[in-house]
């Protein structure tokens, strides 16, 4: 009789998984299960999975389409994995994978070549020091997130199998140059962050990504020109190359870039004056020069008629603030300071209505105030 009662719990246990298998035959809850049970998830941080649930789509990051199909899984900060789970491939319909800030250091080949269908995913925040083997497997893939890893080397040539790809997240992840050319192959690439990584001259070959629309490469030490050939990149509409040590002139092929909405190059090591070039960029909206040895006089090309924002300060300009401000009537931040600016105030410094920030201070400025400044910010 003791016997028996000792296997009752074990029997009892058995009957019931037995009980629960029948009643979930949902494929993919036996594919989340064996995830599971096989990576600590009683462990995890943030998800919480009922195994006793058959209805997966109710699980904490899990996402389902209309047919109840798993779609997207977001598992982020669980820390029970150091690779990328195979199981993951099994799931037909998956097209978004998000998996930031765990530990993952590794993700093999063949669990790649099975998640060709994805079309989104993020793997930030792990703990990589080499990009993965076979990226160019994810052929489908449109969003791809490596940001904060430990790669320290350059990004692969497969890469430019990923001919879907519109966004590329390599924020602060230790990578070098050179980029691989095969990039320029994707036509679809419109978004590239490249910011605080360990490139040490300008990687030329991005000129040739002409699909470009918004470029980050901040906070690099390119201790390099900014090529002529960035003007090869007509599509651009944001360019972010704050703190990135660029040096010498503003290339005068800046202006073919007439798409340009924002351009930041401040507290860089540019000398010379600014391109009048600059004022075939109609577009433009913001534009932030300051912290740099720019000299020479503002040319009135930059005052443009779309700019809301200029900042050159504490840089090296001489000569006299040019009538052409008051073109910019949607400017609400101007910002000259630090300079070697002289002469009068321009009275068209009262067409700037929606004007919030102004500063002039630390120039050389002289005779009186004009009484149209009283106009400036009105429409606020």
């Amino acid at each position: 009789m003791h016997y028996f009662t000792s296997l009752c719990p074990i029997f009892v246990f058995f009957l019931f998984n037995q009980s629960l298998t029948a009643q979930c035959s949902n494929p993919e809850y036996d594919i989340l299960a064996s995830i599971y049970n096989d990576y600590d998830g009683a462990n995890w941080r943030y998800a919480v999975w009922d195994l006793q649930n058959c209805d997966v789509c109710e699980w904490q990051g899990v996402y389902c389409d209309e047919n109840s199909r798993v779609t997207e899984i977001g598992l982020y900060a669980e820390a029970t994995f150091t690779e990328l789970p195979a199981a993951f491939a099994e799931l037909e319909y998956l097209e978004s994978l998000i998996l930031d800030r765990n530990e993952i250091v590794t993700v093999k080949p063949e669990v790649l070549r099975g998640l060709s269908g994805l079309k989104y995913l993020n793997l930030s925040g792990n703990l990589f020091t080499a990009f993965p083997d076979s990226m160019g497997y994810l052929e489908n893939l449109v969003h791809l997130n490596l940001s904060f890893n430990n790669f320290d080397g350059a990004i692969p040539v497969d890469f430019g199998n990923m001919q879907n790809l519109e966004t590329l997240r390599l924020f602060k992840s230790k990578v070098t140059g050179p980029i691989p050319i095969e990039l320029a192959s994707i036509t679809t690439l419109a978004y590239l962050d490249l910011k605080e990584n360990l490139f040490d001259s300008f990687p030329i070959n991005l000129c040739s990504i002409t699909s470009l629309k918004r470029l980050e490469l901040d906070n690099n030490n390119f201790n390099d020109y900014i090529p002529s050939e960035i003007g090869n990149l007509v599509n651009l509409e944001e360019l972010q190359m704050s703190n990135s040590n660029v040096i010498g002139p503003i290339p005068v092929e800046v202006g073919n870039m007439q798409s340009l909405q924002e351009l930041n190059i401040s507290n860089c090591n540019l000398w010379g004056s600014i391109p009048i070039e600059i004022g075939s960029l109609q577009e433009l909206n913001q534009l932030q020069l300051s912290d740099n040895n720019l000299s020479g006089e503002l040319p009135s090309e930059l005052f443009l008629p779309l700019l809301e924002l200029l900042d050159v300060s504490d840089n090296l300009f001489s000569g006299e603030i040019p009538d052409a401000v008051g073109n910019s009537e949607y400017l609400y931040e101007l910002d000259l300071n630090n300079n070697f600016l002289s002469g009068l105030i321009p009275s068209s410094i009262g067409n700037l209505h929606k004007i919030v920030h102004f500063d002039l201070s630390h120039n050389f400025l002289s005779g009186s105030i004009p009484a149209e400044i009283g106009n400036i910010g009105k429409d606020f």
